[in-house]
């Protein structure tokens, strides 16, 4: 990941790893070896921050209220 300008952040007792790009961009690997991705923080119309998650074509997530839509359908195997 470093190839693509990531740096190792931090590794939770959980075993989650974080990766951050100087472009604000974040990757959590969770345990599992599921691939979480998420831009820099945006702010919505009434000013809340967070992080819109891409999948990994890099095109936006859209959420659907009760559907999985958080998943990316990577996986890390190693």
């Amino acid at each position: 990941m470093s190839n693509y300008g990531f740096q190792f952040q931090a590794q939770t007792r959980g075993g989650y790893e974080t990766f951050a790009h100087v472009d604000g961009s974040i990757i959590h690997i969770r345990p599992n070896g599921k691939i979480v991705r998420t831009g820099p923080k945006i702010k919505t119309s009434q000013g809340k921050p967070y992080r819109r998650r891409y999948d990994q074509n890099g095109d936006k997530i859209q959420f659907i209220p009760g559907a999985n839509t958080h998943n990316t359908g990577e996986k890390l195997i190693i």
